[in-house]
């Protein structure tokens, strides 16, 4: 007697499942008793599963470095202003001080 094993369709499903953490809840029983019990089918699975899971944390990686870091840039200049502004002040209130000694 031939075993019948899972169809590519079924296959990839299983793997997805696997990859995501899911297989408990979206694998049929049909499929899982399969599985328990072939070993070809187990191994195709397993290897679908992995790289699936290794394309998933390469996307999750290009998409982290995507992600803008913030620019620090305006509260540089921020800082400078508000110093420039402080010594121009500072300067003004000095000349009047000497302008009065005089």
């Amino acid at each position: 007697m031939e075993t019948k094993h899972l169809t590519e369709t079924e296959i990839t499903l299983c793997a997805e499942a696997l990859a995501t953490d899911s297989a408990a809840r979206t694998v049929c029983d049909a499929s899982k008793l399969h599985l328990k019990n072939c070993e070809i089918c187990t191994k195709q699975v397993n290897s679908i599963s992995e790289i699936i899971r290794q394309k998933y944390n390469e996307e999750i990686v290009i998409g982290l470095n995507r992600v803008k870091k913030p620019k620090r840039t305006f509260f540089a200049w921020l800082g400078i202003s508000i110093s420039l502004i402080l010594l121009f002040i500072l300067g003004v209130f000095l000349m009047s001080g000497f302008s009065n000694i005089s």
